[in-house]
């Protein structure tokens, strides 16, 4: 499961990264949580990423132990 913290007050909806495989998925605005089945055993690296209709904010960041499990 990734997790973050809301902190967007006009998001339409999340894009959740899977960086290790380049793959995206979205979630409703106001979302906190994905569970993404279906992955490899592998470590995975995730980035998440708040986007309305005027843009998308900065992917989070990658390098700490939470984003990388």
């Amino acid at each position: 499961m990734v997790e973050w913290s809301d902190q967007a007050a006009d998001e339409k909806w999340y894009e959740i990264s899977d960086s290790t495989l380049g793959q995206i998925k979205k979630v409703t605005a106001n979302s906190t949580s994905l569970t993404w089945t279906g992955l490899p055993v592998d470590k995975q690296c995730f980035q998440v990423r708040a986007v309305n209709f005027v843009g998308a904010s900065e992917w989070t960041p990658v390098g700490a132990r939470v984003e990388c499990a």
